[in-house]
């Protein structure tokens, strides 16, 4: 609980150092595009919070182009910077180890996410029917509304709290069961 609403990178490199003596953890709180090649060839191990599926493509292809084949076509282990892509979808979450040009590449796993899920606007403007219409009203809807200019944080616990208390409220006025925090 001491770490809610801490920046993850932050978290995760302290829980690491702790964890494995002697490492040497870096973290960094920015756009993976701003690190040229040179960047990441001096890394031992690439680890990755990243919050959506295009930088992380992104990182996983870097990762691969860096990654070169010896004269014998072989992948040359002197060039291969291991990835661990970590990240949650909803509820669900997973950890993949990458290693470029011998194991199963990220693109490789894309087909195991679930599709972007969007609401028809009328659905959730008007006849919401499912929990998940009064989610997406509150996110979409209520929230620019009551909180203009705020950016939800979906590791805020306040803003996800506001969340549910809204869409709870919005159930009970179309009689849906079922949103749960």
């Amino acid at each position: 609980m001491d770490d809610i609403g801490k920046d993850k990178s932050e978290v995760a490199a302290r829980f690491i150092v702790k964890r494995v003596p002697g490492v040497t953890v870096t973290a960094y709180r920015s756009f993976v595009q701003d690190f040229d090649d040179e960047f990441f060839r001096s890394c031992a191990v690439v680890i990755g919070g990243l919050d959506n599926l295009k930088a992380r493509t992104w990182i996983n292809e870097k990762m691969c182009s860096l990654a070169m084949m010896d004269d014998e076509g072989y992948p040359d282990p002197d060039t291969i910077i291991p990835y661990v892509d970590g990240g949650t979808e909803g509820f669900k979450g997973h950890c993949w180890l990458i290693l470029p040009k011998i194991t199963a590449c990220f693109g490789c796993h894309l087909d195991m996410f679930p599709p972007a899920v969007k609401f028809q606007e009328c659905t959730i403007a008007a006849t919401p029917r499912q929990p998940q219409h009064c989610v997406a009203w509150v996110k979409e809807k209520l929230w620019p509304k009551e909180r203009p200019g705020i950016k939800i944080d979906t590791d805020n616990i306040e803003h996800m709290q506001w969340i549910h208390a809204r869409s709870l409220e919005r159930a009970e006025e179309f009689g849906i069961e079922g949103v749960t925090y």
